[in-house]
C-alpha cells in the first residue's frame, strides 16, 4: 500500500501521519511568520532604520509562511 493509499480515507477523515503535519505546521507559523519581524524590530534601533527592517521582516515572514503551509498542504494531498 503506497503513502498516498494510506493517506486517502473514504468518509473524509484524514490520518494520524498528516494529522502530525498539520500540527507542526500549527506550531511553526508564529515562528515563521514573527521571527524576522522580530529581528527586523531588535535591528532597527542600532542602524537607524525604524520602522523598515521590521516591516521587510513582516513581508518576509508573510511569504515565507505562505510558502511553508502550501507544501505542507501539497504532501498532505490537499492540493494537486
Amino acid at each position: 500500500m503506497s503513502d498516498d493509499d494510506r493517506n486517502k480515507r473514504d468518509d473524509g477523515s484524514i490520518s494520524w501521519n498528516q494529522a502530525l503535519i498539520v500540527g507542526g505546521l500549527a506550531m511553526s507559523v508564529p515562528g515563521i511568520l514573527f521571527g524576522p519581524a522580530a529581528v527586523g524590530y531588535l535591528l532597527d534601533p542600532k542602524l537607524g532604520t525604524t520602522p523598515w527592517l521590521t516591516l521587510a521582516g513582516f513581508v518576509m515572514g508573510l511569504i515565507a509562511t505562505g510558502v511553508d503551509v502550501w507544501i505542507i498542504l501539497k504532501r498532505i494531498g490537499m492540493l494537486k
